[in-house]
């Protein structure tokens, strides 16, 4: 298996509930329009200035962007979390 990038920028939301990213924790800015999408079986719009956060990818499905929607998606691998996570006592 090859080696993996740590962090990934992309500006489309195409990869997300896909294999491609299952290793990921993903950040989804979105910077102008709007995205409707299902996200856990509930019906949700992305608009401007909206930030989420998933974690598994697999829960996002239907993703429907506008025209005129943007949006700048950074993933980071989740072992790269576990070592950022303070270790608690």
């Amino acid at each position: 298996m090859g080696e993996t990038a740590n962090i990934i920028i992309a500006d489309t939301l195409q990869g997300l509930g896909t294999d491609a990213y299952s290793g990921y924790l993903a950040h989804a800015l979105c910077l102008s329009g709007i995205c409707r999408l299902k996200y856990n079986g509930e019906e949700r719009e992305l608009r401007a200035g909206d930030l989420m956060i998933v974690r598994k990818g697999k829960l996002v499905e239907k993703i429907q962007p506008s025209e005129d929607f943007r949006v700048k998606v950074i993933y980071i691998a989740l072992s790269l979390i576990h070592i950022s996570e303070p270790t608690r006592l």
